[in-house]
């Protein structure tokens, strides 16, 4: 990047004062040297002079609200059953039929939450 753009990528800084003292001396030494960026700096200084007067200036026909935020609708795809329900069912703990009984108490539970905050299709 050569100096003319390093100078310019920087003006806004320099005139808010936040650049670091060595970034601040470097420009200056090359505004001292260039018309080109002492003509930019001019033009900055007279944004920077609008802005402010635009800062201090009243609009009282505008306001500024928050945006409400709406919930995201999610949805509802049940899960993927088993080929094999009785797979899923306690033949290894031998509790047959014990998962069905839970999956339609969670299934319950689940739809009733639902409608108590309001889910569409339900």
């Amino acid at each position: 990047m050569d100096r003319c753009e390093t100078c310019r990528n920087q003006m806004l800084e320099f005139l808010y004062d936040l650049l670091d003292p060595a970034e601040k001396e470097a420009l200056l030494e090359h505004l001292n040297e260039c018309p080109v960026c002492q003509a930019a700096l001019r033009q900055a200084r007279g944004q920077q002079s609008l802005l402010a007067t635009a800062a201090r200036m009243g609009f009282p026909a505008v306001r500024f609200e928050p945006p409400v935020e709406e919930p995201e609708v999610v949805p509802f795809q049940p899960a993927a059953q088993p080929a094999d329900r009785t797979a899923r069912r306690g033949r290894d703990t031998g509790q047959t039929g014990r998962t069905s009984s839970v999956d339609g108490h969670l299934s319950r539970v689940v739809a009733g939450c639902w409608l108590a905050r309001g889910v569409p299709g339900c």
